[in-house]
């Protein structure tokens, strides 16, 4: 399973953030959509989102769904890691 990371803008407030991430959780491809850590203190930090992507092939089609919605800043597949 493949995570997307992705932030919403800054003057996007946490009940719009809350709807938009539980209409995430209503797409095809995603499983899960939720805040990357819910207490944060940094408002940054508390932008912050993922979504975990059923089909590793449909993250970078997911990414281009949630770039084109006007209250995320950006979005991104985080760059795979393996041990050295």
């Amino acid at each position: 399973m493949q995570s997307v990371m992705f932030s919403f803008k800054p003057d996007v407030s946490p009940e719009k953030q809350k709807a938009i991430l539980d209409e995430l959780e209503h797409w095809d491809s995603i499983s899960k959509a939720s805040h990357l850590k819910p207490d944060a203190k940094n408002p940054a930090v508390l932008r912050m989102a993922y979504a975990y992507v059923e089909n590793d092939s449909s993250a970078e089609e997911v990414v281009k769904k949630l770039s084109a919605i006007r209250e995320i800043d950006e979005a991104s597949v985080p760059a795979k890691r393996k041990l050295v």
